[in-house]
């Protein structure tokens, strides 16, 4: 499927705004002392060739590049990438499941269906699910994780995006989650086949099926939550008031509240690898959101 949404994923924390610069401590020779993450390397991964960052940002072409200059030590952070991968479209029959296929046909793309040759791992194969529902799993997503995960020795992956356990993904969606967007518009049914690489695909994540990936990988989950109690928790001003115009990596720009904005179908997940210090967070928070 093609996209050109632009994709980011950011290897290391991000800047603390809320952070008054000139209150900082000082060192015996009454220099500022540097803060903790002026302290860290910021690496994005973004494909976008008109995508501007500051000098204090370093881009790189692909996670693995960038976790490589980070020396496999990193906390990576995206939102809204699982949901940018080519997924594979299954229907659920009376004998079991068959795959959506697509095929040219007189200039027009035409749906057809066939048995399944090589299942998928996925949560969203449910016997319970009804007849003729729609499911879509994003197995290149696992593919992409497991090739991380070779290069990932330590440190934490916080994965934010559109979705939720299968229950929630597709409760009362009897035509799965898969959709276009051109234009601000969303677009369904065959619509999502035309203007190939003009407009945006997605369907919603399966989160059932990235806890399964990251526990088979030897991730340790540290929480699950939805995006607003995530919000909620860590940054609860943000769902309150406007906030003041911010100073971020060398560029101006005004924070908004996001009363109303953080939906609950967005669903954080935080796994760590080899972090004895992220387990004790788990241990001692009653609740990760």
């Amino acid at each position: 499927m093609d996209s050109r949404r632009s994709r980011r994923v950011a290897v290391t924390p991000p800047n603390n705004n809320r952070t008054r610069f000139w209150n900082r401590p000082t060192r015996a020779d009454h220099s500022p002392a540097l803060q903790p993450w002026e302290k860290l390397r910021y690496y994005v991964v973004d494909i976008s060739p008109q995508s501007r960052f500051s000098r204090r940002i370093q881009r790189s072409n692909s996670v693995r590049e960038a976790l490589n200059a980070a020396g496999g030590v990193a906390i990576l952070f995206s939102n809204e990438l699982v949901d940018a991968f080519p997924c594979r479209r299954l229907v659920r029959t009376e004998s079991g499941w068959d795959e959506i296929w697509i095929e040219l046909h007189d200039a027009r793309w035409l749906e057809r269906r066939m048995p399944v040759q090589c299942y998928p791992e996925s949560s969203a194969l449910s016997p319970t699910l009804p007849i003729g529902q729609i499911v879509e799993v994003h197995e290149s997503y696992y593919t992409w994780f497991k090739e991380l995960s070779c290069s990932l020795q330590r440190g934490a992956l916080l994965t934010i995006d559109y979705g939720g356990s299968t229950t929630e993904v597709y409760r009362g969606k009897r035509s799965g989650t898969l959709r276009a967007f051109f234009q601000h518009q969303r677009l369904e049914g065959m619509e999502i086949y035309r203007r190939p690489g003009q407009q945006d695909l997605t369907a919603d994540v399966n989160f059932d099926d990235l806890r399964r990936q990251g526990a088979a990988l030897g991730f340790d989950e540290i929480g699950y939550t939805t995006q607003r109690d995530f919000v909620q928790k860590w940054y609860p001003g943000a769902l309150k008031r406007d906030l003041p115009t911010t100073r971020s990596f060398g560029y101006r720009r005004r924070r908004h509240s996001l009363q109303g904005f953080a939906p609950t179908k967005n669903a954080a997940l935080l796994l760590s690898k080899s972090l004895m210090e992220i387990r004790a967070i788990r241990k001692t928070s009653h609740k990760f959101g």
